[in-house]
């Protein structure tokens, strides 16, 4: 289930597909996200007081379900693409790696060659 909460966010509608558009692929990658609960927020920030026109987005994802534990991502850049992209790609190496650990920790454990008989 993903949840997308808009904060101080022009062209909200854009904000939304783009969020889904980059998202999707991660959940068709790693399906067990389908079990769990996403929250991406975004958040449109005042640049520095001297600078006009500056703005910083903030961009948070928060994974909590069963199997993942709960992760909580934070990126900042200036657009909203490029602030999306660095957080589907830091998620998508984090769950790769998880996946990874519960797959090495699943396997069957060594067994010994029996004795040469004598």
């Amino acid at each position: 289930m993903l949840n997308i909460i808009l904060r101080n966010v022009e062209e909200a509608e854009h904000a939304r597909a783009l969020v889904h558009e980059r998202f999707e692929p991660l959940v068709k990658r790693f399906p067990d996200l389908r079990e769990h609960r996403i929250t991406v927020i975004l958040e449109a920030e005042q640049g520095s007081p001297g600078r006009s026109g500056s703005r910083m987005l903030s961009v948070r994802a928060m994974v909590d379900g069963g199997k993942y534990r709960v992760m909580t991502l934070p990126r900042m850049a200036d657009g909203l693409h490029a602030a999306t992209a660095a957080l589907v790609a830091r998620l998508r190496a984090l769950l790769a790696r998880a996946a990874g650990r519960s797959r090495r920790g699943s396997r069957q454990p060594f067994r010994p060659l029996l004795p040469a008989p004598a």
